[in-house]
């Protein structure tokens, strides 16, 4: 059973009552959800499990906007949010993967990095405006005659491979 302990409430500029402030409620497994509302607004939500769950959002206007943190048995994660859409540096961490991306407007911009917990990298990709522009250091159409290199590809497949991947990258650098 579900049981809220605190709903605090205050009156709007017309006299409607809003929720304002910290909202506390817990569940049968001592889990616990705390909102925190302005005006009636949802600002922050934070989840907490007794089994090591966490996850705590920010809103504004009814998006996320602000820190973005979780954690789990299995994930760790640490990002930000403007207006609904990915912003800034982000950080996750998959068992002993880590992964660390960097976003602006929504579309990823900069690196993107795999690597283990003691900082060795595995991969890496750098994007400009949402488009994969390099990968591992190397140009991406370089990149992938290298990974094409030392597999045991169809000639044919090979070929229209290439070829469309060519022509997409010379339109896309034409933009």
């Amino acid at each position: 059973a579900v049981k809220t302990i605190v709903t605090p409430y205050r009156r709007n500029w017309n006299g409607k009552a809003v929720k304002h402030g910290l909202e506390l409620t817990t569940d049968k497994n001592s889990s616990t959800v705390q909102k925190w509302y302005v005006e009636g607004e949802l600002r922050r939500e934070r989840h907490e499990s007794t089994g090591g769950f966490v996850l705590d959002e920010s809103f504004l206007n009814g998006q996320l906007d602000g820190p973005y943190y979780e954690r789990s048995s299995s994930i760790k994660q640490e990002c930000f949010y403007r207006q609904g859409k990915p912003e800034g540096k982000w950080t996750q961490q998959y068992g002993d993967l880590l992964v660390t991306t960097e976003w602006h407007a929504g579309e990823l911009h900069g690196a993107k990095t795999w690597r283990t917990l003691r900082g060795q990298v595995l991969q890496s990709a750098h994007y400009d405006r949402g488009r994969l522009v390099s990968w591992n250091g190397l140009p991406l159409l370089e990149a992938l005659q290298s990974w094409a290199d030392v597999r045991d590809i169809d000639p044919e497949v090979r070929r229209n491979l290439f070829d469309r991947f060519t022509t997409k990258s010379e339109l896309l650098s034409t933009m």
